[in-house]
């Protein structure tokens, strides 16, 4: 459970489309932003992760390419469980997106924010735990299979940098 949270709140991959000059750069932004709005919402996603775990292990929902959580098999969620599940996956999304765009912000780059979701999209892919869903850039879902766990494999970018942030519980940085 610990390293599932943990995971929630991790990066560290490139969408492969820019060049290595781009890779190299993301390893240079500072992913440890702390203003208010980014820790209340790594709070949350820690708080939601709890409420998604069993979804996550029954394929009702999944991670997406880009570094968002989405609904896969909405009929796996018990129909007075559906629309709270349906919600706190948009609150979810939303709140990525806004940490997305804080990291891009406060590092000056802005125009760095779509790179950022496949960047902690890619990471959050790597440490799921097999058997758990995940949603592909043709849309397609697959169930992670030892064989994702490797760098090389088609629906993780190539780029795999060795840092985690300081501020994942138990990151030895």
């Amino acid at each position: 459970m610990f390293l599932a949270c943990a995971m929630l709140v991790i990066g560290c991959a490139s969408n492969g489309s820019k060049g290595a000059d781009d890779a190299e750069k993301a390893t240079e932004l500072e992913f440890n932003v702390r203003s208010a709005s980014v820790v209340i919402i790594r709070q949350n996603l820690v708080e939601r992760h709890t409420q998604f775990e069993p979804y996550y292990r029954a394929g009702a929902i999944g991670f997406t390419h880009n570094g968002f959580v989405a609904v896969r098999e909405p009929g796996l969620i018990p129909a007075d469980a559906l629309v709270k599940i349906v919600r706190l996956v948009t609150e979810e999304n939303k709140d990525r997106e806004t940490m997305y765009r804080e990291i891009a912000r406060a590092n000056g780059r802005p125009d760095w924010e779509l790179q950022l979701q496949n960047i902690f999209g890619a990471r959050w892919i790597k440490r799921a735990p097999l058997g758990w869903y995940i949603r592909d850039a043709r849309g397609q879902w697959v169930m992670k299979e030892a064989r994702h766990n490797q760098d090389s494999s088609t629906w993780l970018t190539p780029w795999l940098p060795s840092w985690t942030p300081s501020w994942v519980p138990g990151s030895t940085r």
